[in-house]
């Protein structure tokens, strides 16, 4: 068992020891299991109605002076070293503690023929043997270290408690017998308390589980199954469950427990938590800090985290505190789960490769493939990437056609997976004034805007319309691959820094399916559907319909288009999506309506030189892209940062475009003709691409160093990737309609 839950879940983690994970001759795909393989590790769920916990004890460590040298270890390491595998740990050891472990591992030690062994006592009581010699009222105030090689233990500097008298006694290894403490961590996994007894921390858990054994503070060994039969009978009564045996069974007394071995004075580093290296020096320090409250402490200092959760240095690090604070309600650090060290291949189990995140489908995607669509992925989603005419069609006839059908028809695209954010609320438009550059407040109800919002840094986050359907409800769109991060940018400034605002976020992107419209007949395939409401649509006009037309169900218009002609995008529920889809097929075939895919869409918005998400890939400012315009009068976040003369220079990389009679590949760089392929000669780089069918030729966008200087100048694009490479001129970016005449028509 590994970690609890709400609810009495219980991991497991299961080893299996007969598992060899043999990998069979010959290659296999990336990310795929290897035929045959067995699994090493099985994850179980556990919901348990009543539950024993019988998690044992473990063993203390000591708190004195280099207690991190090489030859120090556990009491019970020692022994098991010499009974279980027959190893001698040392030639010449002290074992120190202040219970009676020390002399059961000393007589352990000299069964496997350790001569000289000397026994370290913090209690007072002589116990003379003429086979070790013992030191009673003495700690170990400094382990010293050889002074070559590993550093290893040489001997012990002791002191004793009644005297104070220092003295060093040789040795190459230190057993510490610290005592034991329950292994409480299952049972405080749910912020459980626990409860001090006899020097013992008892964990003290909720109704439906029972500590049983040593993790209640039973040592004795006949005792501890006494323990248990007795909590397995309660637990088993409180099922509804009867006992053969009509003979009540008793709990046992508790063992009596043990402070800290601590020593008083120590010299040098005295480690407490021995993963986070954390000292007692650490402790106080924390403490003078005002670092107090233990779970401050652990963060303070990092004790009691990462696999430890505490197991060895809490008990210890409670005393020290306490001792410092002069009180003993400190308490102990709360262990988080898992209790021990997972693979992540038992956490991840069969999700692997594909099967490591899901692949998101839109509601259309059925639609899409009796369509023959080609589909490609585009973050987490899959998107037709066009539309095939017949089995193995490239993508270039089919961006043609699909495109031509745009400029000249009427195209219809499937655009769900754009992100979809539902923001309302009394201060909806002042919070979003702050979060977008533009000067949202002019925005009416019933109209979009293009908007942009930045980093922190003053570099683009993402780029979206925002429409105002009511005056305290606005709906967001983003990027398809940037909605988790725009989300999270949303509420962080929400919370941290405009938390008085009343404002609700809320991610509505699955909620609705989205088609785009686009083209000179495109008002006129809604209007049979009659969706009147689209004649009368002013660009970038957004309105809400309660019944639209003969679709009979709720549906959102906005005049808004990623093509650069007149266009529509129709938002409904998702699950009238796919009806939506088949209308508009249905009233659009008299006019050629023609389904277009992303490689179409790119090459629309090429022309225009809107930008997208390959633009916008963290590096891009409203300069670099030509939208410095759209900065409004007032603050926005990462305005101070955008405005810096290093981010506003006329000779940074801008926006620009390039054609050329040859394919260019996406991510090549830019450098002049007559200069060499070296780092140094770079000036730019392509950052998306296709073929235009308007220009006929290849078309990218890309940004070069003072781009705006440099129209009709030629330019060597190469990839050192893949080895292609084009001759380009520079163009403006938009080299379709640039006056917009056919986008508001």
């Amino acid at each position: 068992i590994i970690a609890r839950y709400d609810g009495q879940r219980f991991i497991a983690i299961e080893t299996l020891p007969d598992a060899k994970n043999t990998k069979p001759k010959g290659a296999k795909p990336k990310g795929t299991k290897p035929k045959g393989a067995k699994p090493r590790q099985i994850l179980h769920h556990i919901d348990a109605i009543q539950t024993v916990l019988a998690s044992g004890a473990i063993e203390q460590l000591g708190v004195f002076g280099n207690n991190d040298a090489p030859g120090v270890m556990a009491a019970s390491t020692a022994r098991m070293l010499t009974t279980r595998f027959g190893v001698r740990p040392g030639n010449q050891i002290v074992v120190f503690g202040h219970n009676d472990d020390i002399f059961s591992t000393a007589e352990c030690l000299l069964k496997a023929n350790v001569n000289a062994v000397a026994v370290v006592d913090t209690r007072a009581e002589l116990r003379p043997n003429e086979n070790y010699a013992h030191y009673p009222a003495h700690e170990i105030v400094k382990v010293k270290r050889q002074p070559w090689g590993q550093k290893r233990a040489r001997a012990v500097l002791l002191r004793n408690t009644h005297s104070g008298r220092l003295f060093t006694l040789p040795c190459d290894t230190v057993c510490i017998a610290g005592g034991w403490q329950p292994a409480y961590a299952l049972a405080c996994h749910l912020n459980e308390s626990l409860k001090l007894e006899n020097n013992l921390r008892l964990p003290q858990p909720r109704a439906g589980m029972r500590a049983a054994g040593a993790a209640r503070g039973v040592f004795n060994h006949d005792q501890c199954a006494q323990d248990g039969r007795h909590a397995g009978a309660k637990a088993a009564e409180a099922t509804g469950l009867k006992r053969d045996s009509d003979q009540e069974l008793s709990m046992p007394p508790l063992s009596p427990g043990l402070p800290a071995l601590r020593s008083k004075k120590p010299r040098g580093k005295a480690f407490v938590d021995f993963q986070n290296d954390v000292t007692d020096k650490d402790i106080r320090l924390a403490a003078r800090e005002g670092y107090t409250n233990i779970e401050h402490l652990k963060r303070y200092t990092t004790l009691g985290m990462a696999t430890d959760q505490g197991k060895l240095g809490s008990v210890a690090a409670h005393e020290s505190l306490s001792e410092f604070l002069d009180r003993d309600d400190v308490g102990l650090p709360r262990p988080r789960p898992p209790v021990r060290a997972v693979t992540i291949g038992a956490l991840a189990g069969p999700y692997v490769g594909k099967d490591f995140a899901p692949t998101r489908l839109t509601p259309l995607h059925e639609s899409h493939l009796e369509r023959s669509a080609v589909m490609m992925e585009v973050g987490e989603w899959l998107r037709p990437q066009y539309y095939a005419k017949e089995p193995g069609e490239p993508w270039l006839p089919a961006c043609k056609r699909e495109a031509q059908a745009v400029r000249t028809r009427v195209g219809i695209t499937d655009v769900t997976t754009l992100g979809k954010i539902a923001v309302e609320g009394p201060d909806a438009v002042e919070f979003l004034d702050k979060i977008y550059v533009n000067n949202l407040k002019t925005l009416k109800v019933g109209k979009a805007r293009y908007g942009l919002m930045l980093r922190e840094d003053g570099f683009i986050l993402d780029d979206g319309t925002v429409a105002r359907l009511g005056e305290n409800r606005f709906v967001l769109t983003t990027s398809t691959t940037h909605t988790a991060a725009v989300l999270h940018h949303l509420e962080f400034y929400h919370q941290s820094r405009y938390s008085a605002l009343d404002v609700h976020i809320v991610n509505v992107t699955e909620a609705w399916a989205q088609i785009a419209v686009a083209g000179p007949q495109s008002s006129a395939v809604l209007a049979r559907l009659g969706i009147n409401e689209a004649q009368n649509l002013p660009f970038m006009g957004a309105v809400e319909i309660e019944s639209a037309g003969t679709l009979g169900y709720q549906a959102r218009l906005f005049r808004i288009s990623f093509s650069g002609e007149r266009g529509y995008e129709i938002a409904v529920p998702a699950q009238h999506g796919v009806n939506c889809w088949q209308h508009l097929l249905k009233e659009g075939a008299d006019y050629g309506i023609q389904p277009y895919g992303l490689e179409a869409m790119s090459s629309l918005r090429l022309e225009k030189g809107f930008i997208a998400g390959s633009e916008l890939d963290g590096r891009a400012t409203l300069h670099a892209v030509h939208l410095q315009a759209m900065m409004g009068p007032g603050y926005c976040i990462g305005r101070p940062m955008a405005e810096r003369s290093e981010l506003t220079d006329a000779e940074n990389p801008c926006l620009v475009a390039m054609t050329s009679d040859t394919p260019i590949t996406g991510g090549a760089l830019l450098l002049p003709p007559d200069r060499p392929f070296e780092p140094a000669c770079v000036e730019g780089w392509v950052s998306s691409h296709s073929y235009s069918s308007v220009l006929e030729c290849s078309l990218a966008l890309g940004f070069l160093r003072g781009g705006q200087h440099k129209h009709g100048m030629r330019y060597h694009a190469a990839s050192p990737v893949s080895g292609g490479s084009a001759m380009v001129t520079i163009a403006p970016p938009c080299l379709y309609d640039p006056k917009g005449e056919r986008l508001h028509a």
